[in-house]
């Protein structure tokens, strides 16, 4: 259990199952293809269920992996950071530096989803291998606020032309 104090976190479920749980006990469940919101402050915990692995994205706005206030631990990591250092951990290469303290992987470890930059066009649309689209402007990283949409989403079209993060499977 623990929150992030300065960032707004949103977790993407690309496959497996489990559950987000928050301080209140209110449960936000997690399958293929859901999302939830997490703002800054708020303390939740993410677990897997126990016969499936759970696949996340996690985005987080602004980056920083240092903002992290535990509040217990199953694995011994309280009052702790995520990583010794937050570029050179094991399970993050390879990535490409895109800006910075911005970095990106062209594809998750498991050569199942793919992961590309881009400003958004029809084509993107239209691709049935697209899941997802974040946000990733000036105006999106200044308002604060995490824009996640899937091609299902009306509201998507207003981002064509826009850069974005477009995460699609293999």
């Amino acid at each position: 259990m623990h929150c992030h104090i300065q960032k707004d976190t949103v977790l993407i479920c690309l496959s497996g199952s489990g559950y987000t749980k928050f301080l209140d006990g209110t449960i936000h469940q997690l399958n293929k293809g859901d999302s939830v919101y997490i703002e800054r402050g708020v303390f939740h915990q993410t677990i897997a269920s126990e016969n499936q692995g759970l696949q996340l994205i996690e985005i987080e706005n602004p980056r920083n992996k240092f903002d992290l206030l535990r509040l217990n631990d199953s694995y011994g990591r309280k009052n702790t950071a995520y990583e010794q250092n937050s570029v050179s951990h094991d399970l993050l290469a390879p990535i490409k530096n895109i800006g910075p303290g911005s970095f990106i992987r062209s594809e998750d470890l498991h050569k199942n989803f793919k992961y590309k930059l881009a400003n958004l066009s029809e084509e993107d649309l239209s691709d049935e291998n697209f899941i997802f689209m974040v946000g990733v402007s000036i105006d999106h990283h200044l308002s604060g606020k995490i824009n996640v949409l899937n091609k299902e989403d009306i509201t998507i079209k207003n981002y064509l032309g826009q850069k974005t993060l477009l995460i699609s499977k293999f």
